[in-house]
């Protein structure tokens, strides 16, 4: 039976009982605790952070291309406790060793477009937070896509 695609806001603790199907914005290897962390969104512009154990990391690290859209089953879903949040999601998703990632073509998924804040806004601000850093993003549909891999 093939499997059902969810979205970022399905996602509840525990072992996934569906796949999903993401488009990597970004991915970097976190040196302190020897995994690789990637930084996703879904077909409505919700970001997950996914992060890989080292022991998982080198089956994943070589096809995984910014820009390009995953799908990934078999995944855990733990609470995202990091000190520095890359998303706005309370979860993330944990691969593990049964967990699967392949490349999957979508044309019609949003591309995501960040618009920097003004330095003089933030500047400005008073009791700036962590929050006041970060980039807005807007749905963009029609934007160029990294195609090096297709």
């Amino acid at each position: 039976m093939a499997p059902v695609f969810g979205t970022v806001r399905m996602l509840k603790p525990g072992i996934s009982t569906f796949g999903i199907e993401l488009r990597l914005i970004r991915c970097y290897e976190n040196t302190n605790s020897f995994r690789m962390e990637c930084i996703f969104h879904d077909r409505e512009g919700v970001r997950i952070h996914v992060s890989i154990p080292k022991a998982n990391a080198e089956k994943f690290k070589d096809r995984m291309v910014e820009g390009n859209d995953y799908a990934i089953i078999d995944f855990v879903i733990g609470i995202n406790v990091m000190k520095f949040k890359t998303t706005a999601s309370f979860y993330k998703i944990i691969v593990f060793k049964h967990t699967r990632i392949f490349e999957v073509f979508h044309e019609e998924f949003p591309q995501q477009l960040f618009e920097i804040k003004n330095f003089n806004d933030i500047a400005n601000m008073e009791n700036i937070g962590d929050a006041a850093m970060f980039v807005e993003i807007r749905l963009q549909p029609h934007c160029e896509r990294n195609m090096q891999t297709r």
